[in-house]
């Protein structure tokens, strides 16, 4: 049940960005800073105290203070020191409480974000690798893993079977454009569809897919809940990283969002009368 959620929330959050996927990247990425900035200003002003804040940090100046004024007086400076460093804890306390409410929330945004932003669509002549896990106690010498017929893939190399990791690896190069769809495997005797995008501007750059409940589900829960028992755990696919651009650079989507995000929470405080 719980999973369910999980995986109802995280399509509820890839909607806003696929809602605003026709925008510059960079544009969507703002976008999402703005709406972060404002959930962190909002929970911070409803969790958080800024009359305590401000309490705080002023408490840490009469300690400097001190420590300037009186520093000929060694019990007088270890004394304000030790006091700064517990309002300093005190100050961090409040200002990362927050954090206990924003950060389940931000997760579920940032895997989207993630497979939106920091991945790209495939290419013509590029090639990938398919990562098939399996079961525990597979019959190796009876195990097959068959490529569909005219899908746009070319296995060049046969496939790698690790035993030790239970995981079938399979480099295949990409023959034709465009292509959104997905790709049924034949791995022994069942059939496993995969999500593959190539050459498209937008879209969900899933790299995994699951079939059995794996830990591994709850940082990339993209491409369909666990169902049932299996071969098969779960079918990944490698997308190239991606950088997008901004004023002339190529930068990581994350990066430009942290920048953003503290930019415009800062700007926008003092209207929410939140103090940092």
């Amino acid at each position: 049940m719980f999973l369910r959620l999980f995986a109802g929330l995280y399509k509820a959050a890839d909607l806003f960005f696929a809602l605003i996927a026709p925008l510059p990247p960079w544009v969507g990425v703002t976008l999402f800073s703005l709406l972060t900035a404002l959930l962190v200003l909002g929970v911070t002003r409803t969790v958080s105290s800024a009359k305590a804040i401000r309490e705080r940090k002023n408490r840490i100046k009469a300690e400097i203070l001190a420590i300037r004024l009186y520093g000929e007086f060694p019990s007088v400076v270890a004394l304000s020191f030790l006091r700064s460093l517990g309002h300093t804890a005190v100050y961090f306390f409040l200002n990362l409480r927050p954090l206990v409410f924003l950060f389940p929330l931000l997760f579920l945004f940032f895997l989207p974000a993630e497979s939106r932003y920091g991945r790209r669509a495939l290419e013509v002549g590029e090639r990938t690798v398919l990562k098939i896990k399996l079961q525990p106690g597979v019959d190796w010498d009876k195990l097959q893993v068959v490529l569909p017929e005219g899908g746009g893939l070319r296995q060049t190399i046969p496939p790698v079977f690790i035993p030790a990791l239970d995981e079938v690896d399979q480099e295949v190069e990409i023959l034709k454009a465009p292509m959104e769809g997905a790709i049924s495997l034949r791995i022994g005797g069942g059939v496993y569809r995969k999500g593959l995008l190539v050459s498209t501007p937008f879209g969900s750059y899933v790299e995994t897919r699951f079939w059995n409940l794996a830990p591994s589900y709850w940082t990339d829960p993209g491409e369909g809940a666990p169902r049932g028992d299996s071969l098969v755990k779960s079918v990944s696919l490698d997308y190239p990283s991606h950088r997008i651009s901004f004023l002339g650079w190529r930068v990581s989507w994350l990066l430009l969002y942290l920048v953003e995000t503290f930019l415009l929470a800062w700007f926008l405080r003092k209207p929410f009368g939140v103090e940092f």
